[in-house]
């Protein structure tokens, strides 16, 4: 009988060991150790992204299609590829206003999902591309891009977002690009005056 409750003792040690060493595990109802690979808490993976021609500055320029005018970004296609080391099922990618500019601006749009163009996949590298003017609007109806005037070096920084979902359903940590910096383009009569 004693030693039952050394044995009970023993295995509840351990068992409290185990989840205080091991963070990113938890207990299931068969009492099996899973990973938690919820948005919370991403599947650690070997995979990486790379921009390849991300600009640290990029311009915008006043657009007019009919009688609606609207400032658009020029040269905005960023071309990248993922490493992986899983089978992957996609790849979402997304633009945001760093969060310390958006904080001082109070923008509250948040990260807004662009679409990624995909091109060759050679053994486990996808490379594709995304238009960073391929969107204007947020869902909620706010401009994604909108300046501000004012310490506009702190408060026009964005970066981008990359996220691999897996075949498996779980999805990669966040990836971010480095911030890079929008503006007004000039306009010809600004720059002679």
């Amino acid at each position: 009988m004693m030693s039952s409750n050394k044995d009970k003792n023993k295995n509840v040690e351990d068992r409290k060991t185990v989840s205080s060493s091991c963070s990113s595990l938890t207990l299931t109802s068969t009492t099996e150790n899973k990973p938690d690979h919820s948005p919370t808490n991403p599947r650690p993976t070997g995979s990486r992204v790379q921009f390849l021609n991300l600009h640290q500055v990029y311009q915008k320029v006043q657009s007019r299609v009919g009688r609606e005018s609207k400032q658009r970004l020029v040269d905005a296609r960023v071309r990248m590829v993922v490493t992986f080391d899983a089978q992957i099922e996609g790849i979402q990618i997304f633009v945001e206003r760093v969060p310390e500019a958006a904080a001082l601006l109070g923008d509250n749009t948040g990260r807004v999902e662009l679409e990624p163009r995909m091109g060759d996949l050679v053994l486990n590298k996808q490379y594709l591309s995304v238009d960073l003017d391929s969107v204007y609007l947020s869902p909620q109806g706010m401009p994604v891009y909108k300046l501000s005037t004012v310490d506009a070096e702190k408060r026009n920084r964005f970066r981008i977002v990359v996220v691999i979902k897996f075949i498996d359903g779980t999805k990669s940590k966040p990836y971010f690009s480095r911030p890079f910096l929008i503006r007004s383009r000039r306009s010809s009569r600004q720059d002679s005056s």
